[in-house]
């Protein structure tokens, strides 16, 4: 912190003592110099850079740590204007709403399932429906894995099974299969 005050009391002092085509001395520095001042970094990053790094971080499956909620915000407040910074942040609160999404939410839990998980949701639920989770099939189960709506229920579903996300019955599924090895999928799931 104390170097970067330091880089821009120097940067100020040149500046101030260059004069204008007319002959007159500055008043004041540019924007850009005293927004960044003000925010304690004296390097400024692009707008591609500034993004590339949010981007990176909000759209990983992993939770966004306090260290990498600084990150991200480190890279809006050390824009090159105030227009941008804004523009940053309107950024990070839209992938922030993003991320609680019901389709993102459950597709960033299954991506944390370990590989063992993924193999057995898609081997199963290629076995049950070929992958369909809309499958109402009429006789009594539903969805991607042929769910028993008293076993979805049981597992952790809120809606019907065949109205949910394929990620959101893939997780579930895991969970069940890990608590009751042979009980719901005793051929496909084994």
């Amino acid at each position: 912190m104390r170097y970067t005050l330091i880089a821009v009391l120097i940067a100020l002092c040149v500046m101030f003592s260059l004069t204008s085509a007319a002959g007159e001395v500055p008043t004041k520095p540019p924007a850009s110099i005293a927004h960044w001042a003000k925010n304690g970094c004296s390097h400024g990053h692009s707008v591609a850079q500034s993004k590339r790094a949010i981007r990176q971080v909000m759209r990983s499956p992993q939770r966004v740590t306090k260290r990498k909620g600084r990150k991200v915000y480190h890279y809006a407040n050390c824009s090159r204007s105030q227009r941008i910074e804004t523009a940053m942040r309107t950024a990070i609160k839209r992938y922030k709403v993003w991320r609680r999404s019901y389709s993102v939410s459950w597709k960033f839990k299954w991506q944390l399932l370990p590989q063992v998980a993924k193999n057995w949701t898609r081997s199963t639920s290629y076995c049950e429906s070929k992958h369909d989770p809309t499958t109402n099939t009429g006789n009594g189960f539903y969805g991607a894995f042929q769910w028993v709506p008293k076993t979805w229920y049981a597992a952790g579903g809120d809606r019907k099974p065949h109205r949910a996300s394929w990620h959101h019955q893939a997780v579930l599924a895991w969970y069940w299969h890990l608590g009751n090895p042979r009980g719901q999928w005793p051929v496909c799931g084994e």
